[in-house]
């Protein structure tokens, strides 16, 4: 049994493909013609591309992913095999491209109000986290016996190391 979309093949008993959940054909199907699928981009971990697959998938462009499997099943390998490959239709190539090329909004509307996208004081990086900060001192609290929560909320930015308090709160 093959998938006609992506010539995976399978055991008998199986009726749809796991990937990309199409029904199997009994014969295998044919080469696609040179030049109809392309590679649009490639990724080294999984999560990634797949993040990548369903934004092409949300713009119902046909795509699937190349060597996925292996890169699943041991991620030490994604080198050896060139990476995770994202696959779709050579017509759709530069679209989908632009698409995956296209930066997250800095503000939006959201039912509870406008959200808008923190930056880093220092770099104006957008990969920033809010969380706990200041965790190495509660972590050496442990060893005295008595977990104490040392520190306070703050931001971090990821690009740069730099940490600051939100204005909101110092407020």
């Amino acid at each position: 049994m093959f998938c006609p979309q992506c010539r995976s093949e399978y055991r008998e008993g199986f009726t749809e493909c796991t990937t990309c959940h199409v029904p199997l054909v009994a014969d295998k199907p044919g080469k696609p013609p040179d030049g109809h699928l392309t590679e649009v981009n490639r990724y080294i971990n999984l999560p990634d591309a797949l993040l990548a697959k369903s934004i092409l998938d949300s713009a119902e462009i046909d795509n699937f992913l190349f060597d996925e499997n292996i890169v699943r099943l041991d991620w030490f390998l994604s080198n050896a095999v060139g990476n995770v490959k994202l696959m779709a239709d050579a017509e759709d190539r530069e679209f989908a491209s632009d698409l995956l090329a296209q930066l997250p909004a800095d503000q939006f509307e959201t039912d509870a109000g406008t959200f808008i996208q923190p930056r880093c004081p220092n770099c104006a990086s957008a990969n920033v986290t809010h969380g706990h900060r200041g965790k190495r001192t509660g972590y050496a609290t442990v060893g005295v016996g008595v977990p104490l929560p040392v520190g306070r909320w703050g931001w971090k930015c990821e690009s740069c190391g730099h940490e600051w308090n939100d204005s909101k709160e110092s407020e």
